[in-house]
């Protein structure tokens, strides 16, 4: 019987241990790009692939990116000592704040990104009318409304 050839590249199967070791990385700074440079791990269309297949794996990759924007926040202290110590100057600092920032708010926008506020502002011949419906009502609304159109 011929020798089996042993399979050469990377691995393609999913296993909860191999997913939760990428999320984890992932949460702690690194990213799809830097993790499928490593020996013995999936590459990024791999990854893509269990993304869109895989609703779990999906939930928890946006967690994981949730924690990112909290490791990014922290990240900041260490940019400010390095600017104080001398490692960095000024400029270089505020291009690390800067992205740092930038990538969090985008990451966790609920809580590092930038605030929008909205307003609705009627006049004296159009004024603004907030309604407060029960569920029934609502209904009934959504009814008529798909009667009319």
């Amino acid at each position: 019987m011929p020798k089996q050839k042993k399979k050469k590249g990377r691995p393609t199967l999913y296993t909860d241990d191999l997913a939760d070791d990428i999320l984890d990385r992932i949460a702690n700074g690194s990213n799809i790009h830097k993790i499928t440079q490593l020996e013995d791990y999936p590459n990024r269309t791999t990854i893509y692939d269990w993304l869109d297949k895989k609703p779990d794996f999906a939930n928890n990759y946006a967690r994981a990116l949730e924690d990112r924007a909290h490791w990014r926040s922290d990240r900041l202290d260490q940019i400010c000592d390095d600017l104080i110590s001398g490692v960095i100057d000024d400029r270089q600092a505020r291009v690390l704040i800067d992205v740092q920032k930038w990538q969090a708010g985008k990451e966790n926008p609920q809580r590092y990104g930038d605030k929008i506020e909205k307003t609705i502002k009627g006049d004296k011949e159009s004024p603004v009318t907030v309604l407060s419906l029960t569920p029934e009502q609502m209904q009934q609304m959504n009814k008529n409304f798909n009667d009319e159109y």
